[in-house]
């Protein structure tokens, strides 16, 4: 039988029975495990060793697989493929020569830079890809010109081009690594080498440049460092080492695009640091590729951005050879000098684009049509009418609107969506925009202030932006494409808080709290001047109505006003209204509009809050002020801020006390990380049908609140009031403001002197504090000092609370609140004097108080165990408050007592006030309770 035969036999045989591990020798390995399928030829070709079960995780299918390695032709191919790809192998000096004889490249530049690699495991992981089954080659690794040391991206070059399925033509060079093909590649070079350079240049090498701890030496360091040394752009490495071998300083990138980032957008990373005013820049490619229309606009785009660079750009171009490595070959290095020469600067050989472009009768202009006449043949393909000195980002794309009659402001190709629509539409920091504590304001010249503009309504001007932006695409097939990429919320969130942060200014703008606008003038409320709008008193609340001085209370409203409070309010709400309209007047005072429904307080408040117009006032409840990110959208651009419908128990005023004391507070713009502190400059008012139950009542709402009392309705409402009140607001203001500061300030700095103002803010201070209560209606001050612990005093509290219907409070904060009532009466724990070298503790006590006569009883211990036969010792004695004796006016006779209304005579006697027989005395109370004035208690 013959070789053939049994061959043929074998095969069948395997056929009928196919173990793929039998053909295993035949197989590619590609990684740990895996195969690369004889089918797909992707490296998932898995087989199980144990029992011979195999499976592509690409292709699956496992019949083609046993065809494929049961075909006769198999191992015919394989050799024919081996042979070839060992005829088409170069070996390392061969792949030398190729630099050497092939390009024109010094020998120590060539085996300084090349490396020779033929394992495929190698080349894959080199290149970054998951295998490799093609030949050996040669690589070059770039040199970080920053660092010297030699870094992940090069350039690889099979021995045979690789054919790609998405590619007509086989590569011959290959980027890496993998993504990576845009980096620049900077070759080293030997010491000798670069003193060529710089005898050419006449640019001197310094001791301190050479650094032999580089891979460069130093080379492209020193080149960085001196602009006046002219760098040459080409393709390729070999190319690059060319350059480099006769004088220039030349530079691989793969291609114009390659120069740049997001097809035209920037320079690339790797070339910028070279690109710098005054430097001469030389583009050398291939002169065969200059007139391909997709290179010539991404040469025209690498231009601009190297022009926008400040440097100085310069084509070079060849009619013979294809590379500028073959042309040095031909002729020698010296050709470079008259190629310097004749190199075209960028603004003539833009200048000469445009004049081929419409030179002929079928002026073919890529998209921009044809010219039927010979004169306009059309720049729309390539842009056209670019001028270098254009700042503008799209200048590239000036002349391909104008052809495709594209609005050119709406065209965001070069540049970012987001820096569009700051220069586009807020102005950029020229503009009538800013932001200040992470708002927008927006200056209205018309109305004279910078108007707050809320969160909402900037980013639906942002929405309806990206509508009209549009983004040009160019494609071979179909040329030049518009299409819309901008409405995205990612794109309008994104570009919110970039013109946010570009619009903030880092200073804040000049303090001008004395100014305030209105609709005809600016007046400075210190002097009363009258001032011009002008937007760098930065004001951002207005008042919308005309201001004119010296005129008289409008009778309609002088009229309301006594219906509704009363005429004996008129100084007190002309006060609060000059407050509110005055930024200078004192804060700390807010007012409280204290009545039934119907009686006035929600017209009063409203007439308040309209002063400021629409956008100057704001209202709520206290929790909107108790955050950062509520007082920011509360607050923010406002003047005025209402609680109009206050009621129960209040809780949580911290922060709105410090706001109403003017003091500064935080802010947040919401889903904002950043946070910002200011003061807020807001006046405050509130209405409310019943006194509130403030928490904590000690803490400042007495000493802040000023109650106003809403009359009874004894007059038939006004239908037209509203209407009256509108057509009065510009008299009203001009009388308020009017007002004498010294008697406005007293007014709001000054405890109230009118008597029904007194009796509402005493039932005030007594709604809902049990302690205020307990010291009205049980406590009067002595003139004995006397000794009451504070045991005694929470004992008597408890007992009053149990009989009024009050939970009582705790002794520490009983005690605690006492002493914001009743300050001047507590004494500290003190030593007693030195007698006979000893001295004792005297624990913190109450002086100058005694209950009211017959207010409270004292069971003994032992007549109560007597009565529930449960005798106890050491039992606490038990209070209990007599209701009917309770009597009003302890918190004022205390105030007497320490304040006089009338000063002490001649004798030092104190007001008879304090003498009377109705405010017994309290000599003295034990802290163990055994000896009490029992007069006291009958």
């Amino acid at each position: 039988m013959t070789a053939q035969a049994s061959t043929r036999t074998v095969e069948e045989n395997a056929k009928r029975t196919f173990d793929i591990r039998n053909f295993s020798q035949f197989l590619t390995p590609s990684k740990k495990g895996r195969y690369i399928c004889p089918n797909c030829n992707e490296p998932k070709l898995g087989i199980l060793v144990s029992s011979g079960k195999y499976n592509c995780w690409n292709c699956r299918d496992t019949k083609a697989i046993a065809r494929i390695l049961t075909q006769p032709e198999r191992e015919e191919k394989r050799r024919r493929e081996e042979s070839e790809r060992i005829a088409n192998s170069k070996t390392p000096q061969e792949q030398i020569d190729e630099w050497t004889k092939g390009s024109a490249v010094k020998e120590s530049i060539t085996t300084a830079n090349i490396k020779h690699i033929e394992d495929k495991p190698l080349i894959a992981s080199l290149l970054e890809w998951k295998w490799y089954a093609g030949s050996p080659g040669w690589y070059v690794l770039s040199c970080d010109p920053i660092t010297g040391k030699r870094g992940k991206d090069g350039q690889f070059k099979p021995d045979t081009p690789i054919k790609f399925p998405d590619s007509d033509d086989p590569q011959k060079y290959i980027s890496f690594p993998k993504g990576s093909k845009s980096a620049a590649v900077y070759l080293t070079l030997t010491l000798n080498d670069w003193i060529l350079i710089s005898e050419k240049f006449g640019v001197p090498i310094a001791n301190e440049d050479i650094d032999h701890s580089r891979d460069d030496l130093g080379f492209w360091l020193w080149v960085l460092n001196h602009p006046e040394l002219p760098v040459c752009f080409t393709e390729g490495a070999k190319k690059a080492g060319s350059l480099l071998t006769h004088g220039w300083i030349g530079i691989s990138i793969s291609g114009v695009w390659n120069g740049q980032i997001g097809k035209g957008k920037k320079l690339h990373p790797s070339i910028q640091p070279f690109i710098i005013p005054g430097r001469r820049v030389y583009i050398a490619f291939d002169s065969d590729i200059l007139n391909n229309p997709n290179v010539e606009a991404a040469l025209r785009q690498l231009g601009h951005l190297i022009k926008r660079a400040k440097a100085e750009i310069f084509i070079c171009s060849w009619d013979e050879e294809k590379g500028i490595d073959d042309l040095i070959v031909r002729h020698g290095g010296q050709i470079l000098d008259s190629l310097q020469e004749q190199a075209i600067p960028y603004g003539e050989w833009l200048k000469s684009l445009k004049s081929d472009s419409g030179s002929g009768k079928n002026g073919d202009g890529h998209n921009g049509g044809r010219g039927s006449n010979g004169g306009n043949g059309g720049n729309g393909g390539n842009g056209g009418d670019q001028d270098p000195s254009d700042p503008h980002p799209e200048a590239f794309y000036r002349g391909i609107c104008k052809g495709q009659k594209l609005d050119f402001e709406n065209c965001v190709t070069a540049q970012t969506f987001d820096g569009w629509v700051y220069r586009r539409e807020f102005g950029a920091k020229d503009g009538d925009w800013r932001v200040s504590d992470a708002a927008f304001y927006h200056w209205i010249e018309d109305l004279g202030y910078w108007e707050h503009q809320p969160d909402n309504k900037i980013n639906a001007q942002i929405a309806d932006a990206g509508e009209k932006a549009f983004k040009l695409k160019h494609s071979k097939d179909l040329g030049w494409q518009v299409i819309k990429p901008y409405e995205l919320n990612s794109h309008k969130e994104s570009a919110f808080k970039y013109c946010r942060s570009r619009l903030e200014r880092p200073n804040s703008p000049t303090a001008n709290t004395h100014l305030r606008a209105f609709k005809n003038c600016v007046v400075d409320l210190r002097t009363g001047a009258r001032m011009p709008h002008d937007k760098a008193y930065y004001l951002t609340q207005i008042i919308p109505y005309d201001y004119e001085p010296g005129a008289e209370c409008p009778e309609d409203f002088r009229q309301f006003i006594i219906d509704s409070f009363g005429e004996d309010m008129l100084s007190v709400i002309r006060a609060f209204t000059s407050m509110f309209l005055d930024p200078t007047a004192p804060y700390g005072r807010f007012p409280h509009l204290i009545g039934k429904s119907g009686g006035g307080k929600g017209t009063l408040g409203r007439f308040w809050n309209s002063l400021f117009g629409e956008d100057g006032a704001s209202s709520g409840d206290f929790s909107n002020l108790s955050t950062a990110e509520g007082r920011h959208q509360y607050l923010t651009g406002k003047s005025i801020f209402a609680i109009p419908d206050a009621g129960g128990y209040v809780s949580g005023l911290r922060a709105f006390y410090e706001l109403v004391d003017n003091g500064g507070m935080s802010g947040r713009a919401l889903f904002n990380a950043v946070g910002y502190f200011k003061t807020w400059n807001i006046r405050f008012w509130i209405a409310s049908v019943d006194h509130l139950q403030i928490e904590n009542a000690g803490d400042g709402w007495a000493r802040r609140a000023y109650p106003i009392p809403v009359r009874p309705r004894t007059v038939k409402p006004d239908p037209d009031l509203r209407l009256k009140l509108e057509a009065c607001k510009a008299d009203v203001i001009s009388w308020a403001l009017a007002m004498p500061r010294e008697e406005r300030d007293r007014i709001l700095l000054s405890l109230p002197e009118n008597e029904r103002v007194i009796n509402l803010t005493l039932d005030s201070a007594l709604y809902g504090d049990s302690t205020k209560s307990f010291v009205d209606l049980c406590l009067r001050p002595g003139s004995s000092a006397g000794f009451v612990p504070n045991h005694i005093l929470h004992s008597w509290y408890v007992a009053y609370c149990k009989e009024h219907g009050y939970t009582p409070l705790g002794m520490s904060k009983f005690i605690s609140h006492l002493k914001t009532v009743l300050p001047q009466n507590f004494v500290d724990r003190s030593w007693s004097p030195m007698v006979n070298g000893k001295r004792s503790r005297v624990p913190a006590h109450w002086q100058h108080i005694s209950p009211v006569k017959g207010a409270f009883i004292k069971i003994d211990p032992e007549v109560q165990s007597e009565a529930f036969k449960s005798p106890s010792a050491t039992q606490n004695p038990t209070w209990v408050c007599i209701k009917a004796s309770c009597e009003e006016g302890g918190l004022m006779e205390f105030e007497d007592f320490w304040n006089p209304p009338q000063p002490p005579d001649g004798d030092g006697n104190g007001d008879k006030k304090q003498d009377s027989d109705n405010s017994p005395e309290l000599l003295n109370i034990n802290c163990d309770n055994k000896q009490i004035s029992s007069s006291l208690f009958q």
